[in-house]
């Protein structure tokens, strides 16, 4: 009897030794849900290894006026962090974070320290604001696509990157080591688009406004639009006013935005050499992931590089 005396006690001590997480439940995964593609694009890229953000909108709900399905609204619910763009973009946030707010962290990445944002052009008079106050009584006059930056790309990445290590330190070393990838992958791209696009200032002409953080970054000629507000269509004056221009400047390029090609460029494109390009700022025609990000500016860049060196 005291062999078995004996061995149960020592197996009792081992037990006792043991690591406790040996023997504990692991810890809950962060929950991470981001609303559009680019931004979880970038979110994904710090999540590698660990866990995956879960995608908010897909490419056929509006960003403006999203109507969410109950599926949807699950993952708000269940999720520890929601990093969304801003008002300027996502209007119906907001309502939502205050139905979450006391469990959940809603992050706007427009408030994110470092980011450069400008002020929709066309509107009204903005140069005195300032282009750094996301808080601002003008936000809906703030330009919401920042994420076409890399320079703002790289401020996005190190600020959620904060956030993730601040709800997650166990995964501290995991979130270091992809910010510092992907910092490095920005950087090489930014510095080839860069290549590709220096010293192109041929005069373009978009038909949404939607990319003047990517024509700043590479001083690109954009010299008008054919539609400075979304929610309408031009009237016929703007569109004399246009096709004037074409003409008489000679504009190689009307860049449209995905996902769909507006009927009145067939009218812009008539007795004139333009050609009309598809760009796409939102990633409607990528996977979402990872990689999104760096293929949208990628193409961008070198569609708009083919058409304007021609």
């Amino acid at each position: 009897m005291l062999p078995i005396i004996r061995i149960t006690i020592f197996l009792f001590s081992l037990g006792c030794l043991l690591p406790q997480s040996v023997s504990a439940n692991p810890p809950d995964k962060l929950k991470v849900v981001v609303t559009i593609k680019p931004l979880h694009s970038l979110v994904a890229a710090l999540m590698q290894g660990i866990t995956e953000p879960q995608l908010l909108l897909d490419t056929t709900q509006s960003v403006h006026h999203s109507h969410l399905r109950p599926s949807d609204y699950r993952k708000l619910a269940d999720a520890d962090i929601v990093f969304w763009a801003g008002t300027a973009l996502e209007t119906f946030i907001p309502t939502l974070a205050k139905k979450y707010q006391d469990h959940v962290s809603f992050i706007s990445l427009m408030q994110i320290k470092g980011i450069t944002l400008l002020p929709v052009r066309g509107k009204q008079d903005t140069s005195h604001r300032s282009s750094t106050d996301p808080d601002a009584d003008d936000i809906r006059f703030i330009d919401p696509h920042f994420w076409l930056s890399p320079d703002n790309a790289r401020q996005i990445v190190i600020g959620v990157s904060q956030e993730l290590i601040a709800h997650d330190r166990s995964n501290e070393s995991g979130y270091l080591l992809n910010r510092a990838q992907t910092l490095k992958r920005i950087d090489q791209l930014a510095k080839r688009l860069d290549d590709e696009l220096d010293n192109t200032r041929t005069p373009f002409i978009t038909y949404h406004d939607a990319y003047q953080y990517f024509e700043k970054e590479y001083r690109l000629n954009r010299v008008a639009s054919v539609n400075l507000n979304e929610e309408t269509t031009p009237g016929i004056r703007q569109i004399r006013s246009i096709k004037w221009m074409i003409t008489e400047r000679k504009i190689p390029c009307l860049f449209f935005e995905a996902p769909t090609r507006p009927a009145i460029i067939d009218t812009l494109l008539d007795h004139s050499e333009i050609q009309a390009v598809e760009l796409d700022a939102l990633g409607f025609n990528l996977k979402a992931g990872p990689e999104l990000w760096f293929e949208l500016l990628d193409r961008i860049g070198n569609k708009m590089a083919r058409c304007l060196r021609q």
